[in-house]
């Protein structure tokens, strides 16, 4: 008589495989952020890093960390809404390739410069 090992091994090592090779890019796609084609960024060709800063806070990001790599350049940086991402650019032509939230990008020192004036001026109005 076979064991019950022997019917249910195979099937079981099966789906642990599949499972397991599946779990990293499954769990990726949910920090993955969609943006569209017209609205992805491009930091130039061989931009510096200040370069790189410069380009970003213009679009208003608040760069944290840049990050040179043989193929890509990776940027750490907050949006203009205070999330976490890291966006990842083509080294040869400066075209976004990807962008996925993150939460490593660092303490933020700074808050918005219209932080401060909104909650201001509501409060003001607040007390009249």
């Amino acid at each position: 008589m076979p064991s019950p090992y022997h019917l249910f091994g195979a099937p079981m090592l099966l789906a642990a495989f599949v499972l397991a090779t599946a779990g990293p890019s499954f769990a990726d796609s949910k920090r993955s952020v969609s943006v569209p084609a017209a609205e992805r960024l491009n930091i130039g060709r061989d931009a510096s890093a200040s370069e790189v800063r410069t380009r970003l806070a213009e679009q208003g990001f608040d760069v944290r960390k840049v990050e040179f790599e043989s193929r890509k350049t990776e940027v750490k940086v907050y949006d203009v809404s205070g999330r976490c991402l890291e966006i990842y650019f083509d080294a040869s032509t400066g075209e976004e390739i990807r962008r996925k939230r993150d939460d490593d990008c660092g303490r933020r020192l700074s808050v918005p410069s219209d932080w401060y004036g909104d909650r201001l001026a509501a409060a003001s109005s607040d007390r009249r």
